[in-house]
């Protein structure tokens, strides 16, 4: 006979007998992907027929990802910035922070990604995301060392800007 037990330790029981949340769903993760210039992954499911014509569609439509939309959405609000009216206002009155000053791991807590229109738009409610860059080896190394730059430096507007410190241009992140 099989029987149906669970344990529940003293910890649970306790938040159970208090009426606690035992679990939350908010807010949501939004994972991240990082990758190198024209190498997002690409995923796809097909017949033998089909195959050539669903991945060049399939690629045709992978050219905007988080990352490289955040690189365009930098690059635009530095040419034309947002008013103080379409940043918005913390509880406290003190304006959001504008998206080249927003580290790439931070850009959901103020824009929301579209998955259909593939880009971000500014929040215009309270709701926000908790952005995770996806983990990456340290023997990936340029993906390991643009994943490190992402978490550091804020505003790029490209690879190539990533590489670049105080005017000098490197050929590699690291």
């Amino acid at each position: 006979d099989y029987v149906d037990k669970r344990y529940v330790s003293s910890m649970e029981a306790a938040w159970r007998l208090l009426n606690f949340e035992v679990e939350k769903k908010f807010p949501s993760i939004l994972p991240l992907p990082i990758h190198l210039e024209n190498q997002n992954q690409v995923l796809i499911n097909c017949d033998a027929e089909w195959c050539k014509e669903a991945l060049e569609n399939k690629v045709k439509n992978s050219e905007s990802t988080p990352l490289t939309e955040y690189f365009k959405n930098n690059a635009q609000e530095i040419k034309q910035p947002l008013t103080k009216a379409q940043l918005g206002q913390h509880e406290d009155g003190t304006i959001k922070a504008k998206g080249p000053d927003i580290l790439y791991g931070n850009y959901p807590k103020y824009y929301a990604w579209d998955h259909k229109k593939k880009q971000w738009k500014r929040r215009k409610n309270k709701t926000f995301q908790i952005g995770r860059l996806h983990t990456v080896h340290k023997g990936a190394n340029e993906r390991f060392y643009l994943r490190l730059l992402l978490n550091h430096v804020s505003g790029s507007t490209s690879y190539k800007d990533l590489m670049k410190v105080d005017d000098m241009v490197f050929n590699n992140f690291k």
